[in-house]
């Protein structure tokens, strides 16, 4: 080591653990240095410094980052899983419209979306846990279905932009507002629906917080509240809400809606903000 050390070589560090006066056990980091005379090692001195509450600290940021993927790994999945659901949860409305009471379609529907609501749930935790680094109990409530006469919050004909850069919601957000009455267009970006209201005009915007790639729900507000002020819009993500969605309703955005949504729901959503 005494060699080393005489060629350029840095001292080497050691690190043990020892137990203090206290009782208690500390890290210790130890540096040694020879000690020269007329060009030889007489001896070595060793400076020690405790480093336990570094450790420690080293320790909690190594799980912290640990907890942060996992935590962007669990949202990313959450949120594709929730896109996915939506057909499970909000088709069986639409169907059951059309089916008789009678028909034995019903109960193998009401199955399918009641499947649906329970992974839902699951997703939840993982959206949880994206967003805390802990799991918690949160309850997902579905049963609030047919509560309210579907006649309350049917439209009258306005005009709604679907805002999102996902097909499958693209369609199944058109098809609900189309069966409540309302004249949808969509668009698959920010971009295009900043382009689309430069022309024209739509009642209500179901917007989307999470769009890629391009501009998300909040900057695709701010842009269209540039030339349409008092747009009325609603958002949805399939990620819990976040501070660019309270933002946005600092702006005058109105409900938040996490997906996947029951037709009743949104429903209730759009007649609200309409009726305001």
């Amino acid at each position: 080591m005494g060699q080393r050390v005489l060629n350029g070589e840095r001292a080497p560090i050691h690190e043990v653990r020892i137990r203090s006066k206290s009782d208690e056990y500390i890290t210790v980091e130890f540096t040694t240095t020879p000690l020269m005379q007329n060009g030889s090692i007489v001896g070595f001195l060793g400076v020690g410094r405790d480093v336990t509450e570094r450790k420690k600290l080293e320790v909690q940021l190594q799980r912290a980052r640990k907890m942060e993927a996992i935590g962007t790994i669990s949202g990313a999945v959450a949120h594709d899983l929730n896109n996915i659901l939506s057909g499970l949860v909000t088709y069986p409305d639409l169907l059951l419209m059309e089916i008789p009471e009678g028909s034995p379609l019903r109960k193998p529907i009401l199955t399918i979306q009641k499947s649906g609501e329970k992974v839902t749930a699951i997703v939840q935790d993982l959206l949880t846990l994206a967003r805390r680094g802990v799991v918690t109990a949160e309850v997902v409530n579905f049963n609030d279905q047919s509560l309210v006469p579907i006649e309350d919050y049917m439209g009258k004909g306005e005009s709604i932009l679907v805002v999102d850069d996902v097909e499958e919601q693209r369609e199944v957000a058109s098809r609900v507002l189309k069966k409540l009455g309302y004249s949808v267009t969509s668009v698959s970006s920010g971009e295009e629906a900043v382009d689309y209201l430069k022309s024209n005009s739509a009642d209500l915007l179901v917007l989307d917080m999470i769009m890629d790639p391009g501009i998300d729900g909040l900057e695709t507000y701010k842009r269209i509240l540039e030339f349409h002020p008092r747009q009325k819009a609603l958002i949805v993500s399939g990620f819990s809400e976040t501070e660019r969605v309270k933002e946005a309703q600092i702006l005058g955005a109105g409900a938040y809606l996490k997906k996947p949504f029951l037709l009743e729901k949104i429903g209730l959503a759009v007649r609200d903000e309409l009726d305001k």
